[in-house]
């Protein structure tokens, strides 16, 4: 009893450890001065955004369009024409605007954020990491960074593309082929969006984003020099990212109700 007590104070020592380091450099990160003015970082943000956020911006859009149209004509099935007020916001406020950050941070974590660990984990064990050491070259400014800046930023140009495909493709499209009028949703639809709400969903977004690259970029340089150690960062990286993502979600869901 005593050893399985011991072992598992350990085990929670450890995760809780890694779990400050890891927030610790997203923080450092976002607050890291000066790096934005270097060509070479900007570089490495701009095609972390490339592969984050452009290459998948095509399934993203699809699939948003797909579950604003299934989300509409279930609803409005369900609850009648006379109840489009309340189905646009059901839809826009649980269905499509929870499930849009948790389905397009899953994106992120499961494409960019394995690339990004798997990436610094081998430069890690190549020793190129060590050779911007001995350059001078801080690998907090020059990789890690951008790379948490560019998956924030991704996440925000993700969620807004997933929401505006589900809301106005997705109700185009369940008025053409479920019969709904157009104008009795899309009119409620308009009078939902505000600034604040703009500014809130986006700012979710950017911190989901943030963490998944900081978690991503910290496993990822976190190995050592066997190569056994990049999948097993990879898959400490998944782990923790999706753990943090709804760990957040749950949090922001009791801030904002």
């Amino acid at each position: 009893m005593n050893l399985g007590i011991k072992a598992f104070t350990r085990f929670s020592t450890i995760q809780a450890v890694r779990f400050v380091e890891a927030m610790t450099m997203t923080l450092r990160s976002l607050t890291e001065p000066g790096w934005a003015r270097i060509a070479a970082c900007r570089r490495v943000m701009y095609r972390q955004i490339q592969f984050t956020a452009i290459e998948p911006l095509w399934l993203v859009g699809f699939l948003g369009a797909t579950v604003g149209f299934i989300a509409i004509s279930q609803l409005a099935g369900i609850l009648g024409n006379a109840s489009s007020g309340a189905i646009v916001q059901l839809m826009d406020q649980i269905l499509v605007g929870e499930f849009a950050t948790l389905f397009c941070s899953m994106v992120a974590l499961s494409r960019s954020g394995v690339a990004a660990s798997t990436e610094l984990a081998s430069m890690k064990q190549r020793g190129e990491i060590r050779s911007l050491l001995f350059q001078g070259i801080s690998p907090q400014k020059y990789l890690v960074a951008p790379r948490v800046v560019a998956f924030g930023l991704s996440m925000v140009i993700l969620t807004f593309v997933f929401r505006w495909m589900a809301n106005i493709p997705g109700l185009a499209l369940a008025s053409i082929l479920s019969g709904l009028n157009f104008s009795q949703y899309f009119d409620p639809m308009i009078q939902l969006v505000s600034f604040w709400d703009l500014f809130s969903r986006a700012l979710k977004s950017f911190i989901f984003g943030a963490v998944i690259g900081g978690v991503s970029c910290f496993h990822g340089l976190s190995v050592g020099s066997v190569r056994a150690e990049i999948p097993r960062a990879v898959k400490l990286s998944v782990k923790w990212g999706i753990t943090l993502i709804i760990i957040m979600d749950v949090i922001y869901w009791f801030l904002v109700s």
